[in-house]
């Protein structure tokens, strides 16, 4: 997971020396059969193709990667120098990191708007800047797409703590309690894309597995008559309205 740091706190910076280290981002814009499928799965309804798009802590730059491959015009913030440099080796266009910084290059300018698992990394009080930052940045009708560990679920706790450096718990609802005020509505919230990829058997096992997945999940929410998804990592959709 990465995080375009968008914190002025010196001590903060300092969690995230060597972090690409850390993660094992040897590689760089190197895409799987797997990230192919995913990343073009969890898209639907944005606009990539062709399209204007941010990217904000792009880390070992997999989408970045796909959105070049689909004909996007790319601009993307990572606080990480290493990680910036080996982006612009590969002619993406590079600003911030700061909300403010992005802020000031790119007024209403985007089609789409993409956070991969960035946003749990913000200290509380950066949430609505981050926000703020997605309502200047989008064209009117333009989507953000967020993807977080879900707060809500006994599941995201391993996602969540895993991470040295994340710092909010989120989920749907404690988004909402933050955005009520701002031209921001939902338009998809639940568990993050999921494809099968591999032969017939490799398919088939995966398949199985989100089948089991939904039936624990069904169950859960009857038990505890609860609506929220317990998936280990969600995925929210904004629109700018």
């Amino acid at each position: 997971m990465s995080r375009s740091a968008q914190s002025s706190d010196p001590s903060a910076s300092l969690a995230y020396d060597g972090y690409e280290r850390w993660k094992g981002w040897d590689e760089f814009m190197q895409l799987s059969a797997y990230d192919r499928a995913y990343f073009a799965a969890e898209c639907k309804g944005m606009v990539v193709d062709g399209g204007k798009i941010l990217e904000i802590g792009f880390g070992a730059g997999k989408f970045l990667a796909f959105a070049k491959d689909q004909g996007a015009q790319i601009t993307a913030t990572e606080m990480n120098e290493v990680l910036q440099a080996r982006a612009k080796d590969n002619g993406i266009a590079i600003i911030g990191p700061d909300f403010s910084a992005i802020v000031e290059n790119a007024q209403a300018e985007f089609d789409s708007i993409f956070a991969f698992d960035v946003f749990e990394h913000l200290p509380p009080e950066g949430l609505a800047e981050g926000l703020d930052c997605l309502v200047a940045c989008l064209k009117p009708g333009g989507r953000a797409l967020l993807r977080f560990p879900n707060g809500q679920s006994p599941f995201g706790l391993a996602p969540q703590h895993g991470d040295h450096t994340h710092r909010l718990a989120l989920s749907k609802s404690y988004l909402e309690g933050v955005m009520h005020d701002r031209p921001l509505e939902i338009i998809r919230y639940g568990g993050s894309a999921r494809v099968a990829v591999g032969g017939i058997v490799q398919r088939a096992a995966q398949y199985t597995r989100f089948f089991l997945r939904n039936v624990i999940e069904g169950a859960l929410k009857r038990v505890y008559g609860s609506s929220v998804p317990y998936d280990p990592v969600v995925t929210l959709v904004l629109q700018r309205k």
